[in-house]
């Protein structure tokens, strides 16, 4: 037991798949036998942090994948039901994501930050509209992305940008 009174299980592991083998692992459990608190490292130097609502769902995250070629640092907020509600990632390339998700998990928007101070954010509506604002970069990626899975897509720029000139704008509704 802990100084605060809660269960601490704090053990050395050497298991897992190929991909991840865990070296290190603890979890500290309240009163009542619910976890609180997990920590995990593994082999490769990547970690993982964990709080827990009292009904045993993830409250909040933090990984640290520093030898990961996409992300190297993700941070997630959840809600009581277990969806979660934000996750923010830092790439390898240096830019930062955003994303915002509804109470049952539906992303909400998705906004990522590129170490030149370009940006791009992509809204979901409900009715399956996605809007796509960019700061700096062209949205043709976007707009054939979005085409090919049928989606309706909605243009606003402003200003306009002359690189959407470049962009096949019949595809726009």
């Amino acid at each position: 037991y802990g100084n605060d009174g809660a269960y601490v299980d704090s053990s050395k592991y050497s298991f897992g798949s190929a991909q991840k083998v865990t070296v290190e692992r603890t979890d500290k459990y309240d009163e009542n036998g619910n976890r609180t608190y997990s920590f995990q490292r593994w082999a490769d130097g990547s970690t993982a942090e964990t709080c827990y609502h009292p009904n045993g769902n993830p409250k909040t995250s933090e990984e640290h994948n520093p030898n990961g070629d996409n992300w190297v640092y993700r941070y997630r907020t959840y809600a009581e039901n277990g969806a979660c509600t934000e996750e923010i990632c830092h790439f390898a390339d240096g830019s930062i994501q955003e994303v915002i998700y509804d109470a049952d998990g539906r992303i909400l928007s998705d906004r990522r930050t590129y170490p030149n101070g370009d940006w791009t954010e992509v809204t979901y509506y409900p009715s399956g509209t996605v809007q796509t604002e960019e700061g700096s970069k062209g949205g043709e990626y976007y707009i054939n992305h979005y085409d090919e899975k049928g989606m309706q897509i909605a243009l606003n720029p402003s200003p306009f940008d002359d690189k959407l000139n470049a962009c096949d704008l019949s595809k726009i509704s």
